[in-house]
């Protein structure tokens, strides 16, 4: 280089035995520094994140650079997605286990050396061409770079993801089945949701296969998705067919790649983008006001950072399109609710004391928990649908024998509460026979208290009296804190004379009867 400056961007290469830093062997300086927008999309990177590690977002660094005598302006720091980066997001992935591809074009050449074409990646089985190509790795070295393990030379992983994602290999029950285990997809999702509604056009998910890199964990052996190049964004607001919405969340998400349609569209995760979307909408997707974004744009405007000023329309325009599209399928245009038994209380009979509930939610709910009695149960497993947008269902509920007051919670992505729903349901799992052992006072009159004692009295309890011919059915109250007594009033429709009390419990089970007398009226005087 010569002259006063620099004109382009740098990669640079540190030694490894005196990393910059402590960490950085290998970094980017690019040129882009006063231009804010890459900032910004990685900012919303990080905000994004919800609960989970996302390793997309870089640390941004401003740098000034001097070779010997000449000095350039301000660059931006930039981690490559190198083993250096992958290293620091992931720890436990120290050593060679990882699968890491970086997806780009493909480009030919003609025997002169001039380019005559190029055709972007796609994650497909294989990425052009028929299916019977889809286990030879040639077909996709040039669209799918290496970025470890080179000498392996082993694109083994990849291939499996490409059948996964290619709807003409993998049948939409089988993809239900395995995506959840192969990737991780609410990350997926994520970088998804900023990458398609920042109008980053020029990645996988946008409108080209490139710019983008594939990693396979050690840990869990779940793909994640990790962006590259963000300085291209906030250029068009309507964006095109990659950040087209529905206006009905039970239409089409489309986009230019069919794996990531396929992706989108699947039910339970099409559920889950909806709420990652909420989310951003309403929480830091958005200017103005107390806006986290509008406080981080001042931050970066007053460090020189500039190309600030039309992002904030951008936001703004964008959050009120995804609103007329995503609240439909939230609370509270949606809300949890179960539907077994179409919501009403159940009385479960049957000697196992376990019951299965099934509900609809918001997609916003991205967690499920049960209360039992005002506690809490733990370990139990819940199912969002593959089949339908709302669905859920929670198996194997553990009942307490007698009245098991349920509520389902609904939480969002922020451990928030969105909403609830209640139902009692009444176990008879391992009643047995009602038994009194005493009903006093004995003889009793017509009014009067009548106290039963015994054991095996359950909520619902139904008194039978019988006299002569007649047989009358008192439903008293139940104190759960005193089950052995059973309290009432004396019916006045009751005949003097002998009569037997018996008592029976909402699973049928009938008691013994005991004999009382209930004696006449007092006679009254009249003048």
């Amino acid at each position: 280089p010569g002259g006063g400056g620099f004109e382009k961007s740098f990669s640079l290469k540190i030694p490894k035995d005196k990393p910059l830093h402590g960490r950085k062997t290998a970094f980017n300086l690019d040129e882009h520094s006063s231009d804010g927008k890459e900032r910004l999309a990685h900012y919303m990177m990080r905000r994004n994140a919800g609960s989970s590690l996302l390793p997309y977002f870089d640390f941004q660094t401003l740098v000034r650079f001097q070779l010997n005598d000449v000095r350039t302006g301000t660059y931006e720091a930039l981690d490559k997605p190198n083993r250096q980066y992958i290293n620091f997001w992931f720890p436990e992935s120290e050593g060679p286990s990882g699968a890491h591809y970086e997806m780009d074009d493909r480009f030919s050449f003609n025997d002169s050396g001039n380019r005559t074409g190029n055709a972007e990646g796609r994650l497909l089985f294989p990425p052009y061409g028929s299916t019977g190509g889809g286990n030879n790795k040639e077909n996709y070295r040039w669209y799918f770079a290496l970025r470890n393990r080179k000498t392996e030379d082993d694109f083994t992983p990849l291939i499996a993801l490409a059948r996964l994602m290619d709807s003409r290999t993998t049948s939409s029950t089988a993809f239900d089945n395995s995506v959840f285990s192969m990737m991780d997809v609410e990350e997926v999702l994520r970088v998804l949701a900023i990458v398609t509604n920042i109008d980053h056009w020029d990645t996988w998910g946008g409108r080209r296969g490139k710019n983008c890199y594939f990693y396979r964990a050690p840990s869990d052996g779940l793909w994640r998705l990790i962006p590259w190049d963000l300085e291209l964004t906030f250029g068009n607001a309507g964006g095109g067919e990659f950040s087209t919405m529905p206006s009905n969340p039970s239409g089409t998400i489309p986009n230019h790649f069919s794996e990531v349609t396929r992706l989108l569209n699947r039910p339970r995760v099409k559920r889950m983008y909806y709420g990652i979307l909420k989310g951003m909408i309403d929480n830091f997707f958005y200017t103005g006001g107390n806006s986290p974004l509008s406080a981080y744009m001042s931050q970066v405007s007053s460090a020189g950072v500039g190309s600030t000023g039309g992002i904030s329309n951008f936001v703004n325009s964008r959050n009120g399109y995804l609103r007329s599209r995503v609240d439909a399928a939230c609370y509270p245009a949606v809300r949890l609710r179960i539907t077994t038994n179409s919501g009403r209380d159940i009385t479960h009979e049957g000697v196992s004391p376990f019951i299965d509930l099934d509900g609809e939610s918001p997609a916003d709910v991205f967690t499920l928990s049960l209360s039992r009695n005002g506690e809490f149960v733990e370990d139990l497993g819940f199912n969002f649908s593959t089949r339908d947008l709302r669905d859920w269902s929670i198996d194997d509920i553990p009942l307490m024998a007698g009245v098991n007051e349920i509520e389902i919670l609904g939480f969002n992505d922020r451990g928030e509460v969105v909403d609830t729903d209640a139902i009692t349901v009444t176990s008879t799992a391992g009643w047995e026979r009602p038994i009194i052992s005493a009903a006093e006072p004995n003889p009793i009159g017509l009014g009067e208290r009548l106290v039963i004692t015994g054991s095996d009295f359950h909520e619902g309890i139904v008194v039978v009296f019988r006299s002569g011919n007649d047989e009358l059915e008192v439903s008293p109250g139940f104190n759960r804190d005193n089950p052995g007594t059973v309290i009432f009033l004396v019916p006045e429709r009751v005949g003097p004379g002998l009569a037997t009390v018996e008592v029976r419990n909402v699973d049928g089970q009938v008691s013994n009867q005991w004999s009382i007398v209930v004696l006449p009226p007092a006679p009254q005087f009249i003048r």
